[in-house]
C-alpha cells in the first residue's frame, strides 16, 4: 500500500471511529432519536466503505471499533 493509500486508510478508520464515538455519547446524553440517526449514519458510512474497499461491513465494523476503543484508552 503506498503511503498516500495509507494515510488515505487511516482517515477512514479515524472517521468510522468517530461516529461511533458520536452515537454512543448520544445513547447516553440525547434522546433515542439522536442516537437512532447517528447510528443510521454509521450504518451508511459501513455500506459505502464496503461497497467501494470490498472490505465485509463486519470486518469494518470490528476495524472501526477497536481504533475507537483505542482512541478510549
Amino acid at each position: 500500500m503506498s503511503e498516500e493509500a495509507l494515510e488515505t486508510w487511516k482517515k477512514v478508520v479515524e472517521k468510522g471511529a468517530e461516529k461511533i464515538k458520536r452515537f454512543t455519547e448520544a445513547s447516553v446524553n440525547d434522546a433515542p432519536e439522536g442516537f437512532k440517526k447517528l447510528h443510521s449514519e454509521y450504518v451508511a458510512y459501513l455500506k459505502k466503505i464496503a461497497e467501494v474497499t470490498k472490505i465485509s461491513e463486519e470486518a469494518l465494523d470490528e476495524c472501526f471499533f477497536n481504533r475507537y476503543m483505542e482512541s478510549r484508552i
